[in-house]
């Protein structure tokens, strides 16, 4: 986007700055900073704000909390845009259902929602945006969906290898066992058609 858009400048924020390119376009920087701590910035600093993929990273009351802080980091006219999907799939075969329904028991007993994106245009709503709007898209996870899904797919399976020793003593599996499991996991991305909901969400910051 900021290669699209030369006359706007970006801010990114990472925790680990491995994950962000060495070489970045001019008009683009990235602050190191955990926003559980505050997002560091003056109140009406920008134009736009777009958040995605934190399910995992925040309970509910701290994902909350950092939209309302993002909120008031919007200039008035300002709008904030959110992106989650649904951890929990459709149309799972046995070792999907049996991992993804541990995967839900962990989050709930961390105060995590595993379908926050159900919670985003409430959320939007609560702290007086406007004019929000709200797309769902459904995303498959299958080879047999083509190459979107293949590759959805794949990125669940390597999220699941990444909570493999959480998995492990929730279940009470030894580590065999439970990448055993994950690899069931890919098998029958292949032979079940699974998908599951994108929610992307948007509101105004309107100032009366």
């Amino acid at each position: 986007m900021s290669s699209d858009y030369k006359k706007s400048k970006f801010t990114g924020i990472e925790i680990e700055s491995s994950i962000v390119p060495a070489i970045l376009p001019f008009n683009t920087r990235f602050i190191y900073h955990n926003v559980l701590d505050g997002i560091p910035f003056y109140p009406n600093s920008f134009d736009y704000i777009f958040m995605r993929s934190m399910v995992l990273c925040f309970n509910e009351s701290q994902y909350e909390q950092i939209i309302k802080e993002s909120i008031d980091l919007l200039k008035p006219n300002g709008y904030l845009e959110l992106c989650e999907g649904e951890v929990i799939f459709h149309n799972m075969g046995p070792i999907s259902r049996r991992i993804f329904y541990s995967m839900e028991k962990i989050l709930r007993n961390r105060s995590m929602n595993p379908l926050m994106c159900n919670r985003l245009h409430e959320f939007l709503a609560k702290h007086k945006l406007r004019h929000i709007q709200q797309e769902d898209v459904m995303i498959p996870l299958s080879p047999l969906n083509g190459k979107i899904g293949e590759l959805h797919g794949l990125n669940a399976y390597y999220s699941l290898y990444g909570m493999k020793d959480v998995l492990a003593k929730h279940m009470r599996l030894s580590k065999w066992e439970t990448e055993r499991l994950i690899e069931g996991f890919l098998d029958e991305t292949r032979t079940y058609q699974m998908y599951c909901k994108y929610t992307r969400v948007y509101g105004k910051k309107i100032v009366t």
